[in-house]
């Protein structure tokens, strides 16, 4: 028996991968190119001149901008490079497409900076059949203010691939975890009071994250700083460091230290999803929803070993992983340092009261082991909450 259902699942997991690498086969890698001479000149979004790649503070109206010709992309992630010449850092460009609707494509606006004279960039199309224009603009006001595009290429993006096998790979762990499941069920007795716990954990996790399960992000008060940090650990990696300790995107690519004055350890995960090819704003949201899974998890175990009761503990768990100022920490301060250190409060608890009641013998001699992780856990979060723990406790 058991070995026909390793074969099963074994030929189940080859036809998924087969029909992955099939459908694979049907994304189309798409690589435009456009000189000066194929770009225009819009004003107000009318196209105010056949052909045109320069502009300056002489040219009237608040929303001129020089664009790319129209083209038509299906879903994926594509990359940006702009070449250009300016005096000035007030400059942005972005992607527009014919129907304006925030859904269509995901693109901010970045900055074309004088001190370089090339950008690139991601952005993502969501629907197929997507008709969109690259826009370089001049926000300048000065007199003698200008901006020449040179040059535009769009290409798929790298990421498109690595972010559809991966999907492909968590589809095929879950696929494996339910045969295996459907297969096992009656060996698997779970009795009623465990069946209640895991609800409990799992509704307070999902409860606390309700506010990320849209299709628009909360910028929290130091939301842009932490979503740099992310970008700049992907930027590191990619750049050869490991651990990373200079952000090398950081002020006009000249790099910074953040990485020297701020643990970074837990935010190497949503680095490493952005590599898969995650959005950073996805990724940073994957791991809000992650650490609000490990709080009730930590809370609801540590309080049910000081309690000696399950219910105990899904009470104390439900009421701290869906607390107030956890919640203002998360959504509206977006203090990632912080919010992370509170996951780890409650185990220095109970490690404090596991070495105050426990006999030391030759049976329990690490009983200062959840202590040394919950403190650990939150010195690589913040080093702040380490010290007021420290000096309260």
């Amino acid at each position: 028996m058991i070995k026909n259902y390793k074969i099963n699942l074994f030929f189940i997991n080859l036809f998924f991968l087969f029909l992955c690498f099939i459908n694979y086969r049907t994304i189309l890698a798409v690589n435009y190119e456009f000189k000066q001479d194929n770009l225009f000149i819009t004003r107000e979004n009318e196209i105010v001149e056949e052909k045109g790649a320069y502009m300056d503070t002489s040219f009237s109206g608040d929303n001129v901008s020089v664009i790319s010709p129209e083209i038509e992309l299906d879903k994926g992630i594509y990359i940006v490079d702009v070449e250009y010449e300016t005096n000035t850092s007030f400059n942005t460009s972005n992607i527009k497409i014919e129907e304006d609707t925030y859904k269509g494509v995901f693109s901010d606006d970045i900055r074309m900076d004088a001190s370089s004279n090339k950008i690139s960039y991601h952005f993502y199309v969501n629907n197929d059949n997507t008709k969109l224009r690259v826009f370089n603009h001049l926000w300048g006001e000065e007199d003698g203010d200008y901006l020449l595009v040179k040059n535009i290429k769009i290409a798929t993006s790298a990421s498109t691939a690595s972010l559809y096998w991966f999907k492909c790979v968590c589809a095929l762990l879950i696929i494996n975890a339910l045969f295996i499941f459907i297969i096992n069920r009656k060996k698997i007795n779970i009795d009623i009071s465990n069946k209640l716990v895991m609800f409990g954990v799992i509704t307070a996790a999902i409860v606390a994250s309700i506010p990320i399960f849209t299709d628009y992000f909360f910028i929290g008060q130091d939301c842009t700083f932490h979503l740099m940090r992310i970008e700049g650990l992907k930027d590191g990696i990619l750049s050869g460091q490991l651990p990373v300790r200079i952000q090398p995107t950081w002020f006009q690519n000249n790099g910074y230290a953040v990485s020297v004055l701020y643990g970074d350890l837990f935010l190497y995960f949503p680095a490493i999803l952005r590599l898969i090819g995650i959005s950073v704003q996805n990724s940073y949201k994957t791991y809000i929803f992650a650490i609000n899974f490990i709080t009730a998890i930590i809370a609801y175990y540590s309080f049910a070993k000081i309690s000696k009761s399950k219910f105990i503990g899904m009470m104390a768990s439900l009421v701290y992983t869906l607390s107030i100022y956890r919640f203002t920490d998360i959504y509206f301060r977006a203090a990632v340092g912080e919010y992370t250190a509170m996951a780890f409060f409650p185990l220095i608890i109970w490690g404090l009261y596991k070495i105050y009641t426990t006999e030391t013998t030759k049976d329990n001699r690490i009983i200062w082991f959840p202590l040394a992780i919950g403190y650990t856990g939150v010195i690589q979060s913040h080093v702040l909450s380490c010290e007021m723990v420290a000096f309260f406790l």
